[in-house]
């Protein structure tokens, strides 16, 4: 408006002056130059927002991407700790066997500890030794029950005090006996 009534004055008055003329040019330069600023300025914004949609879309797949890899090395991991418990399971059972097994054979050697011990002392009761092997193993076993700190020093006295009466033919009568009955 301001343009207009300058215009208006200058037109009936005196003719505008360098100044006035540069500024109205200037005016008109700067107008001109807005008006292209503004009307690039949205499809610039829309541009950049565009960008940056394409940005986090990639970013987002990226995720996807990286969700999925996280989703199979956990899968892998879970898969393996399956096996692995498996193999636990399978070691468990194993070591269970093993110990009924040594169990069973623990129970065998008592079993033919106590016949061999049993067919010493018919022998020994047969040539006359005293004391049986039955017999001086019967205290030890009372007493380890009793006081089983004692016993592993005990026995062999025992055994060797015995073994001091018993001759050499005896000795060899009860080695011989004890190697058939292993035979069998």
């Amino acid at each position: 408006m301001d343009t207009e009534r300058d215009n208006d004055k200058t037109s009936d008055s005196a003719p505008p002056s360098n100044a006035v003329l540069f500024r109205m040019l200037l005016v008109l330069k700067l107008k001109l130059f807005a008006g292209y600023i503004l009307d690039g300025f949205a499809p610039f914004v829309a541009v950049i927002a565009l960008i940056v949609a394409v940005m986090a879309m990639n970013n987002n797949q990226d995720s996807h991407a990286q969700l999925s890899q996280s989703a199979a090395a956990i899968e892998s991991l879970s898969a393996s700790l399956q096996a692995s418990k498996s193999e636990l399971e399978m070691l468990k059972a194993a070591l269970e066997q093993e110990k009924l097994s040594l169990e069973l054979e623990r129970k065998k050697q008592d079993e033919r500890m106590t016949l061999i011990i049993q067919n010493v002392s018919k022998l020994q009761v047969k040539m006359k030794v005293s004391p049986t092997l039955e017999d001086q193993i019967h205290p030890l076993v009372s007493s380890s029950v009793i006081q089983p700190a004692i016993a592993p020093a005990s026995n062999k006295s025992l055994v060797l005090s015995g073994a001091n009466k018993i001759s050499s033919e005896q000795i060899d009568t009860i080695k011989n006996e004890i190697s058939k009955f292993n035979n069998k």
